[in-house]
């Protein structure tokens, strides 16, 4: 199966600003509220990008097969939302190395 370059691109710049903007505030919890129990269940709700989580996996997955261990952190890294010159210094290479390397690996999908 193969993949378009620009979706797969658009992809981890939409998956990781939907999964990785949020902020949490936890001022207003105290310790009873946190670990209180209750016997009413709040109801579940799951999550309305589901599709995006299973692509995430199958894309994770099939990286994680064709792809060397550098291609595969920096698929990660940028769904986890880190700019590519986050993850130049991480590597200790250019920005441009990094995005050569993403190419690279694109071309593999």
């Amino acid at each position: 199966m193969s993949y378009d370059r620009e979706a797969i691109k658009q992809f981890i710049r939409d998956y990781s600003k939907e999964n990785h903007d949020t902020t949490y505030n936890d001022e207003n919890t105290n310790i009873d509220d946190f670990f209180s129990l209750s016997d009413e269940a709040e109801p579940f709700s799951l999550n309305e990008n589901t599709s995006n989580q299973v692509f995430f996996n199958e894309l994770d997955q099939l990286i994680y097969a064709v792809g060397t261990r550098r291609e595969y952190y920096i698929f990660f890294l940028l769904c986890e939302g880190k700019s590519m010159n986050e993850i130049a210094k991480i590597f200790n290479l250019s920005r441009e190395r990094i995005r050569q390397i993403l190419n690279d690996l694109l071309d593999k999908l």
